[in-house]
């Protein structure tokens, strides 16, 4: 039996993993700009680094390519439309980020070197999780305005994830795992207690992916454990027939889904359609290094005609699909590193494991909603996890040289030191999310001034306290007025290539009562978007 290497610290292992599969999924604070993504940054970058800290080991050839990956990040970034953007992350569902990759690269490296006991610990508390997750799925939708509390209205649709369909696709994947995970005689009870729950949490969302990713997880547990198919069966039939009870009593609620409209449209397909066709006209022209991390929406509006925007609307700012988004962001090298570090881990998932059937499962449910839905601070990290999870323990690893060469304690001390840079990047966009949330509730100018002042690339708060001294000059403040223009002036150097800072320069003016100038900024957002007609038009502008 080939020995496996040990962390130096077990705790730090297991609380990075924790962090991971468990408080990522669940942290949310209504304190901030983005209460659902805001603070899921920190508790990744948290995670990672106690994983590097515990002395775990990295897989060899998967930290090779996750460097490389991580290099051309810097590169796209650097050399991209809005660098400020590229080199942190997007904790809206905007693209990725240099922090992200950096994540992601290294849970990618460590999970396929991770002892068997550590992967099994991980896999029962993702299905804690995804019973927690399901749970507060499920009160919302039967008692909204009891767990809403001072979240934005609909803000729990999405259970601690701020998104129906980002809480669908992880309460599927536990669901796989819980079914590929055979109960004890003692806790059986349980066990089918947790899978009617989840069953009906993932079908509270009323998504379509409600109805299609719980079936493929369990398509894929019955698959991948060809010697448990009769219980992993029964649970199947127990998951499908809780898909049917909810649709028959969603209808009796107070406020019914909206799964049936889903169904009958295709518009979003329509729309997922154009972003692939922009996104291949954008590659084009920036081939190399793309637009940056974070860039998508920049590039779309910048080529997509006026017909593509009334197809797509011009408010997504991912193309709904992970290959996609970093062929668009980080360009042909990137999107052959990112090619190249999933088809390395997934060639190591595909021999069956049967230990690492329940990674293998939750992966793959990841995997689909990766091609179809936007990259995710929580579900797309969980991806690389899982994926190298699900092969079986890495032989090809870096540790025995990270511990005994200099050259190793190094590269670790290197990954440490820039994991602990991205803590403190993280630490300071949260507290400018929740100072800028201050301004928003409180309308106080100098919350958003503050937010400037700890992140000063933060987009939003310059637009809004922009908007704010401009109604201060327009009361007859001549000195707000002047410094409302200064703001706006800054963000628009700052971040040219931003669809929205124009439009809300032109909103100064008008409140200024400078007519010409807001026709100014206007004719400058269509020299930088031609066809952003649509959105001068929501603007309440006149092309």
């Amino acid at each position: 039996m080939r020995h496996v290497m040990q962390p130096r610290h077990p705790q730090l292992a297991e609380l990075g993993l924790f962090l991971l599969v468990v408080a990522l999924p669940l942290v949310f604070t209504p304190f901030s700009a983005s209460p659902f993504g805001d603070p899921k940054l920190p508790v990744l970058v948290a995670g990672c680094l106690c994983l590097v800290a515990s002395g775990l080991p990295a897989d060899r050839r998967t930290a090779y390519v996750g460097s490389a990956l991580v290099a051309i990040t810097v590169l796209a970034a650097t050399f991209g439309v809005d660098p400020l953007r590229g080199l942190t992350s997007q904790v809206n569902s905007g693209g990725g980020g240099l922090i992200t990759i950096i994540c992601i690269v290294v849970v990618a490296s460590i999970g396929a070197a991770m002892p068997e006991e550590l992967r099994r610990r991980a896999m029962r508390w993702f299905v804690a999780a995804g019973v927690v997750v399901a749970v507060v799925g499920l009160a919302y939708r039967l008692a909204p305005g009891v767990v809403e509390g001072p979240l934005p209205r609909g803000g729990l649709s999405g259970s601690t994830l701020g998104n129906r369909v980002f809480a669908a696709t992880l309460v599927s994947a536990a669901i796989g795992v819980h079914l590929v995970m055979r109960p004890s005689a003692k806790s059986a009870a349980r066990w089918w207690i947790a899978l009617v729950v989840m069953s009906l949490g993932v079908a509270s969302f009323d998504q379509r992916s409600s109805l299609v990713l719980p079936v493929i997880a369990g398509l894929v547990a019955v698959w991948r454990l060809p010697g448990s198919r009769a219980r992993v069966g029964r649970g199947v039939v127990v998951v499908a027939a809780m898909l049917i009870v909810w649709q028959l009593v969603d209808p009796l609620l107070p406020s019914p889904g909206r799964l049936d409209a889903q169904l009958s449209s295709l518009t979003s397909e329509r729309a997922r359609l154009v972003m692939v066709e922009v996104g291949v006209r954008s590659t084009a022209e920036r081939p190399l290094l793309g637009w940056g991390p974070g860039s998508v929406r920049s590039a779309h509006i910048a080529n997509a005609s006026a017909a593509d925007l009334e197809v797509s609307g011009r408010g997504v700012g991912d193309a709904h699909n992970l290959f996609v988004n970093t062929m668009i962001e980080m360009g042909v090298l990137g999107l052959a590193a990112m090619l190249l570090l999933v088809g390395l881990l997934a060639k190591r998932a595909l021999p069956r494991a049967p230990d690492a059937a329940a990674a293998f499962v939750a992966a793959t449910v990841i995997a689909i909603y990766s091609l179809i839905e936007p990259i995710s601070l929580v579900l797309t990290p969980l991806l690389f996890l899982f994926l190298s999870m699900a092969g079986p323990v890495s032989g090809d690893v870096l540790g025995a040289r990270w511990r005994s060469h200099a050259a190793g304690r190094v590269a670790r001390t290197a990954v440490g030191i820039t994991l602990s840079v991205a803590m403190l990047v993280s630490l300071q966009m949260l507290g400018a999310a929740t100072l800028e949330r201050w301004g928003q509730t409180y309308g106080e100018a100098w919350a958003f001034d503050d937010a400037l002042r700890v992140q000063p690339w933060r987009i939003r708060a310059a637009q809004q306290l922009a908007i704010l001294l401009a109604l201060d000059g327009r009361a007859g403040d001549v000195a707000a007025g002047e410094r409302a223009r200064e703001v706006i002036a800054d963000a628009v150097a700052d971040h040219p290539w931003d669809v929205d800072v124009r439009l809300t320069a032109a909103d100064v003016e008008t409140l200024l009562r400078d007519d010409e100038a807001a026709a100014a900024w206007v004719r400058e957002q269509l020299e930088r978007f031609p066809s952003d007609a649509q959105g001068v038009r929501e603007a309440n502008r006149d092309p």
